[in-house]
């Protein structure tokens, strides 16, 4: 699962934002045509630079001996290209606004996942290769059906005159390629750091807790970027300031319902664990206002980096991202070692308040900048 989410992070990231950010520009830079030319051709690109990479590394495990590896690595290739293909896809949807559609089928995959997985436990017997070949196979659906619906069999997919849409694309996920490596060491580092240095009853806790937190305001915060990202770059082709102004405020809002939710599960954490989990896992709770705390800072630094997406200015996130990943680890990696679960929410809170600060003044706050 580590190695999959580098595809999605760093494979697929950086193409998907600019999917989602560059179809409003489309009129300026050669139509939807030369759009679509152009983001076939790097989707094409990336999936086949993946494959040669997994492929050349399962090759190389099976010939050191460890076939049983190389095999997981084979099965995780199928999965990663479909689920690409199904991000970039729904990346369009969103750029286009066919929000209901997206929703659907983002629905039909969560659930067929859960019914696949069961079917084939309930059939065969239970095995890692087995889950991501069911995991494989309901991306496959779900991408065919999002593929019908949409139409692409009917788009024209060939332009003449790409060159400037290509020069688009290239600069805006450019720095995207280059930051996105670090922010998914960042994104694995807290389980593996717990796993390696604090043993596994800790990451059983860690895990309880970061579902009730960092889990429900990552879904909730990509479903309001969702409905933010396309709304915004429409409306910064026809009145930039008002656009902008718009996303400050939702900036505050996020600030704001942070230190509310910090406060609530302050002061309530242990009756909302002792509601939520089992007993033997309500040990969690103490975690839960600090990872909270954690996830709110990361929406907030969220919309302020959508604002600075909507700018077409992604480059000014490189130290900031960088940076702040590479201290991140760090710290993570250290106080998991020397202070066990606490050493590890310590460092993210850090992390995710130094990036905060720092992408808000990239992006201009006046306050900040005049600071």
């Amino acid at each position: 699962m580590t190695l999959f989410s580098f595809g999605q992070v760093v494979v697929y990231g950086g193409l998907n934002h600019a999917i989602t950010r560059i179809y409003a520009m489309a009129p300026r830079y050669g139509g939807l045509v030369a759009y679509r030319t152009s983001a076939r051709r790097r989707f094409l690109h990336v999936s086949g630079l993946w494959s040669i990479v997994l492929g050349t590394l399962a090759g190389l495990i099976w010939v050191i001996g460890r076939p049983d590896w190389a095999l997981l690595l084979a099965v995780v290739l199928p999965y990663s290209l479909l689920n690409g293909a199904l991000s970039t896809l729904i990346a369009f949807g969103n750029a286009t606004r066919a929000r209901r559609l997206v929703a659907l089928h983002q629905a039909a995959d969560a659930v067929l996942k859960v019914a696949l997985v069961l079917l084939v436990a309930y059939l065969a017997s239970p095995s890692v290769p087995v889950l991501f070949a069911a995991y494989a196979s309901a991306s496959l659906l779900v991408l065919l059906s999002l593929f019908v619906w949409q139409g692409v069999w009917r788009m024209q997919l060939a332009s003449e005159n790409h060159a400037p849409m290509d020069q688009v694309f290239s600069r805006f996920a450019g720095p995207i390629y280059i930051w996105a490596p670090f922010t998914w060491v960042l994104l694995v580092a807290d389980r593996w750091a717990l796993q390696g240095f604090a043993g596994a009853h800790a990451l059983a806790l860690y895990t309880v807790a970061a579902q009730m937190s960092l889990g429900p305001v990552r879904i909730g915060m990509s479903a309001l970027l969702r409905f933010l990202s396309p709304r915004l770059f429409d409306r910064l082709e026809n009145d930039k300031l008002a656009a902008l102004s718009g996303l400050w405020s939702a900036t505050r809002w996020a600030m704001g319902l942070t230190g509310l939710a910090f406060a609530i599960t302050t002061l309530f954490h242990m009756q909302i664990v002792a509601v939520l989990v089992a007993p033997e896992y309500q040990a969690a709770s103490a975690l839960l206002p600090w990872l909270v705390l954690t996830a709110g800072f990361t929406a907030t630094a969220d919309l302020v980096v959508l604002r600075l997406f909507g700018t077409m200015n992604s480059a000014a996130l490189l130290r900031p991202r960088i940076t702040t990943a590479l201290l991140g680890v760090t710290l993570i990696c250290l106080g998991a070692l020397q202070f066990g679960i606490w050493g590890v929410v310590a460092a993210q809170v850090a992390q995710s308040g130094l990036f905060l600060l720092w992408s808000m003044i990239r992006a201009g706050v006046p306050r900040l900048r005049a600071a």
